[in-house]
């Protein structure tokens, strides 16, 4: 918990400076409180259903505020996710958040002295003319209206706790896999909800197989244990931003492998992955469809009305 809130402090920090802002120190503040409320409403699937429907609502509702706030919200419903997934393993409540707070802290403190130290850029290695403006500059992008935020964050809000739920329902030892499934996947706009979630479905088939077939192999030496799941684990970091099928293939080999260690039924874990991987695909597509299919509607309205006032 401490080494992810770091991790987490770190990159959703400032862009265009070291120096930590007030949205780094509430990202601290609020994934202390994220920690505590999701592992304690983690004993109870309806607890936890409304605990993790509320916090993505309000982590979606940040988009309203700032571009800031909005990647600050994205980190807050990925670690809830995330607590949800491993909060039944853990020492407590109160634990993880102080571990969150130690690890948010010390990150907060990094950068603080990163901030501090001389820049080593010069004059001479900087371009003589500012860059030209590229289509995802925010002077040059379209701001996205607070409706459509609003109509977003609604439907992903209720999408992720029913994916609570029916992670609770269908694989009660890993209830966070669907909603993590959904939350990886489904992101504006449409297109790339589809290209996220017909990656991660055949990357986690794809992986389930490997995992399986891997521990198989070498389950009879600890030695070659350890060295397959090194393996995997590097080209799971080296394929990160190269492949997504790739990229899912190693995190699914990784977590299978992982399993093996704990003395899990690696099979039957597998499958339920490859479950839980397609219906959070599923329901993305399905809140994805829901959202324009809403915002078509009420564009028809709206040319409807003014056709009638223009008449």
């Amino acid at each position: 918990a401490a080494g992810l809130a770091a991790v987490f402090v770190i990159v959703a920090g400032p862009s265009d400076t070291r120096r930590p802002d007030l949205s780094s120190l509430l990202l601290v503040l609020g994934g202390a409180a994220i920690t505590f409320v999701v592992s304690v409403a983690s004993a109870s699937a309806s607890a936890a259903t409304i605990a993790l429907t509320v916090i993505t609502l309000g982590a979606s509702l940040l988009a309203l505020v700032g571009k800031r706030y909005r990647t600050m919200g994205v980190f807050g419903l990925l670690w809830s996710v995330l607590v949800l997934g491993f909060a039944a393993t853990s020492e407590g409540a109160t634990e993880l958040a102080i571990a969150f707070a130690i690890g948010g802290g010390v990150a907060l403190v990094a950068m603080w002295i990163s901030s501090l130290l001389p820049d080593r850029a010069t004059a001479a290695d900087s371009p003589a003319d500012p860059p030209e403006s590229g289509p995802g500059d925010t002077q040059t992008t379209a701001p996205t209206p607070s409706a459509v935020i609003i109509r977003f964050s609604v439907v992903r809000a209720l999408a992720v706790g029913l994916s609570v739920y029916l992670g609770y329902q269908l694989f009660p030892d890993h209830a966070a896999w669907v909603a993590l499934t959904f939350v990886l996947v489904v992101r504006p706009p449409a297109h790339q909800t589809v290209v996220a979630g017909v990656a991660r479905a055949i990357g986690t088939g794809l992986g389930v197989l490997l995992g399986i077939g891997i521990t198989q192999l070498v389950t009879d030496s600890f030695a070659m244990q350890v060295t397959a799941f090194v393996v995997c684990a590097f080209l799971m970091m080296a394929t990160n931003k190269v492949n997504p099928v790739l990229s899912t293939l190693f995190i699914t080999t990784v977590l299978l492998m992982t399993q093996d260690f704990l003395q899990q039924q690696v099979a039957l874990a597998g499958w339920q992955r490859l479950l839980a991987t397609l219906l959070g695909v599923l329901l993305g597509f399905v809140a994805i469809g829901i959202v324009i299919g809403i915002g078509r509607r009420k564009e028809a309205i709206n040319q409807s009305t003014s056709s009638v006032d223009e008449s």
